[in-house]
């Protein structure tokens, strides 16, 4: 099982996740924009989890989500 989150890897809680156990099984899509492209990329090879933050009042990120 792969886990995505649409976070940028670079950011510190992304760091975090992936000095975990299970990091090597987590990807960061780099943004919402990115976020169907790689969770399509990886149902091709695996069961993807998929986490997303959903900014309240924003509606760009509501809809896209």
């Amino acid at each position: 099982m792969i886990i995505i989150f649409e976070d940028n890897e670079n950011t510190p809680s992304s760091r975090l996740l992936s000095s975990c156990y299970y990091g090597s099984n987590i990807v960061f899509s780099g943004g919402a924009s990115q976020l169907s492209i790689k969770i399509f990329e990886k149902l091709q090879k695996d069961d993807v989890m998929v986490f997303v933050d959903v900014v309240p009042n924003n509606e760009y990120t509501v809809s896209t989500y």
